[in-house]
């Protein structure tokens, strides 16, 4: 089973250079052989495997020294995502979607990562290839044998190191005997249940928009590209990364108790995006917010982790967003009868 660990790392000025560097070749790399495929496909028609640009790159390194200086693993790593995105456009072609061809990389994109092999040395610190060991801090222990980490930046401009583990399987949670369906038909409301209960969402965007909008508003009043600019941009990232952690939290919290509570967790199948397109700008935020699609994903893989299940119900006349507090009981309890009678 693979796991996912989030630290964040404190590099020096120094570790922060080689840093960006990585970054740069890394998305070099991916934006030159995307050049490359897309040319010679227009041109000669012939197509050009992940394995070709592999090959390539060594010839490569050679016209252009200086990518000997990154991570040989961030630029490897780049081609295969280059391909990965490949893979999903064709896909979606053949499935009769209107899928967006793969598109260049900027430097001006505020996050910024690179995936590579990192390893563990000592108890607050990581090691990065061609950095060193790095200031990390190592928030909870890591179980498993590491396959892969990557390293971003994010708009906060704030660094983290993320570490792909193989781990053991988890154990499994005693069953409860106790079943629940769940509807999201209500305003403001993450979910109602089935039993009665309501679950509130997180949504401290809305408490916040008013600091948001001073905040943009002083940004506004700077010059792109000065200090004072770049001073408050940061504040301003610093805001939303903050309104996001603490709905994130918010989230694992309330999955991970029903989790606990429940043996089967009855969910309908919601198109949040259409939703959104359905209506107006204030209702689309909330929507948003509330990040139903996230707390569907987290109770999802925590129910594979600990032995219970999720089952998603098609509802045709399902409310989204638009019905009253009794409207979406009512729904979660139709949602609870179609899902126990599937299984």
């Amino acid at each position: 089973m693979l796991q996912a660990y989030r630290f964040r790392i404190y590099p020096t000025d120094e570790q922060k250079e080689a840093i960006e560097r990585n970054f740069g070749c890394a998305r070099y790399v991916y934006n030159h052989y995307l050049e490359k495929r897309r040319y010679l496909y227009e041109k000669d028609g012939k197509k050009m495997s992940r394995f070709d640009c592999m090959r390539d790159l060594t010839l490569h390194k050679r016209e252009e020294p200086w990518l000997k200086e990154a991570d040989s693993a961030a630029l490897k790593y780049a081609i295969t995502h280059l391909d990965f995105a490949y893979q999903n456009f064709f896909r979606r072609v053949k499935r009769g979607e209107n899928p967006g061809y793969p598109r260049f990389k900027s430097k001006k994109d505020r996050h910024q990562s690179y995936k590579t092999f990192p390893r563990i040395k000592g108890e607050q610190s990581v090691f990065l290839p061609k950095i060193g060991n790095v200031e990390c801090r190592i928030s909870r222990p890591i179980e498993g044998r590491i396959v892969s980490g990557t390293v971003s930046r994010t708009p906060s401009d704030r660094y983290f190191v993320s570490l792909t583990c193989e781990s053991p399987e988890k154990e499994k949670l005693p069953l409860t005997g106790e079943n629940i369906g769940l509807s999201n038909s209500t305003k403001g409301i993450l979910a109602a249940s089935s039993l009665g209960d309501l679950f509130m969402s997180c949504n401290t965007l809305e408490e916040n928009l008013d600091r948001i909008a001073m905040m943009q508003r002083r940004m506004q009043q700077k010059t792109p590209g000065s200090k004072r600019y770049e001073k408050a941009r940061v504040q301003l990232a610093k805001l939303h990364e903050h309104i996001a952690n603490q709905r994130l939290d918010a989230l694992h919290k309330l999955s991970t108790d029903l989790i606990r509570r429940y043996d089967v967790i009855c969910l309908p199948e919601v198109p949040v995006a259409k939703a959104i397109q359905s209506v107006g700008r204030e209702e689309a935020r909330m929507i948003g917010g509330e990040a139903w699609n996230e707390f569907v994903r987290q109770l999802t893989y925590k129910a594979e982790w600990y032995g219970k299940k999720v089952v998603r119900v098609k509802q045709e006349n399902c409310t989204i967003y638009a019905g009253s507090v009794e409207e979406g009981v009512r729904q979660a309890q139709e949602i609870f009868e179609t899902g126990m009678a599937a299984i």
